[in-house]
């Protein structure tokens, strides 16, 4: 049973039909039921198992409760793909050039 974050659209989207296609119940979540509902539906149509469940990653109470229903539904969890990113977070760019070089170093 994985749960990946963020599994409405992109590469979550992708993860999520190809982890069903290789057997595992899959929990779909996001902030959109209507785009999360079309993932588990074309997992469905081609023999998979899976579920939406609501979840906003900047929400505690959200992601425990996307934990407590996917367990719930399946039985358990075994996999997490932490997929989702809060979206003014990745919507946000830097310009790489003019980043001064300490700002690169990892220690």
């Amino acid at each position: 049973v994985v749960l990946i974050s963020g599994s409405t659209r992109g590469i979550g989207r992708s993860m999520a039909e190809h982890f069903a296609l290789e057997g595992a119940k899959v929990a779909v979540t996001g902030r959109t039921a209507d785009r999360g509902n079309k993932v588990v539906a074309r997992i469905r149509e081609a023999g998979g198992e899976a579920e939406f469940f609501s979840l906003d990653v900047t929400n505690e109470d959200s992601i425990r409760g996307a934990v407590a229903s996917t367990v719930e539904r399946f039985g358990k969890l075994t996999t997490l793909v932490n997929n989702a990113a809060p979206t003014e977070a990745v919507a946000t760019t830097i310009e790489l050039i003019a980043m001064p070089r300490p700002s690169w170093s990892l220690g």
